[in-house]
């Protein structure tokens, strides 16, 4: 396979170190816990995580404690800061390895916000509050490539017709803060977005230079043909394309499988 392969191994690593901590009670010990994971898969890229709550939890806890909302800053929120320090020891554990960071993408993220602040969200301007959640995920972007992380896949929605006038814009902030640090990114999902600022988009409608895997394709019931679903997966993101699991990976996964499948 030529193409990068870049797991989610968040529940995997749980499977193969059961005592390890939540990353937010000890973020250096859950990144040992994954270092196992990674040990046993061998992917190309280390994914430190995805969690589509975290960044929502933290700017609407700010904005509830009277943040100003120009100034949304979700790595001083605990289990954002713990996340990072994650990152940074994974980074540090593969100073020679791409380690790539998941942020929810803004249309999303601005969605999950109104949603977590219930009737003070509802009150809330949507397009002030997409503008300020692209501001506050490109803050965050930096925090990650200042503890080495070389890559940031931004995990979009699928934007209703209303969700915003123009979905791409939210995006700037972010994308012009990367370009500025020289780290890549990957965009899953947001049909509806130009990919052309990002490296790799993988979504509903095929994307280019990045696919998604069903998570699940390596347990014991479809090991026979997990090879042929990787392969697809490869052929679709193309030689210098990434495919990345669409979720973590199945705790069921059958290891001899994947390496199978691989090889």
């Amino acid at each position: 396979m030529s193409a990068a392969f870049a797991p989610l191994l968040d529940r995997l690593a749980r499977r193969l170190s059961p005592d390890a901590p939540a990353v937010a009670d000890a973020p250096e010990r859950w990144a040992y816990a994954l270092r196992d994971a990674v040990d046993a898969v061998a992917p190309d890229w280390i994914v430190t995580h995805r969690d589509d709550a975290l960044e929502a939890g933290a700017i609407a806890a700010q904005l509830a404690a009277g943040a100003d909302p120009m100034d949304l800053d979700p790595a001083a929120v605990p289990a954002v800061a713990a996340t990072l320090d994650c990152a940074g020891t994974l980074a540090s554990l593969y100073p020679d390895r791409v380690v790539a960071a998941s942020l929810t993408g803004p249309v999303r993220l601005r969605d999950a916000v109104a949603e977590a602040l219930g009737d003070d969200g509802a009150a809330l301007d949507r397009d002030d509050l997409l503008a300020d959640c692209g501001d506050a995920l490109a803050r965050l972007a930096a925090a990650y490539a200042e503890r080495g992380v070389t890559r940031i896949v931004v995990w979009e929605g699928e934007p209703s017709p209303a969700a915003a006038p123009a979905p791409a814009a939210a995006h700037e902030p972010l994308l012009r803060r990367l370009e500025l640090l020289g780290v890549e990114a990957v965009l899953c999902g947001g049909s509806d977005l130009a990919p052309a600022r990002y490296a790799g988009h993988a979504c509903a409608g095929g994307g280019s230079g990045a696919a998604l895997l069903d998570p699940c394709a390596f347990e014991p019931a479809r090991a026979a043909r997990a090879g042929d679903a990787l392969a697809a997966a490869a052929s679709a993101a193309g030689p210098a394309g990434v495919v990345l699991s669409d979720g973590p990976l199945s705790p069921d996964t059958d290891l001899a499988a994947l390496r199978a499948a691989r090889a």
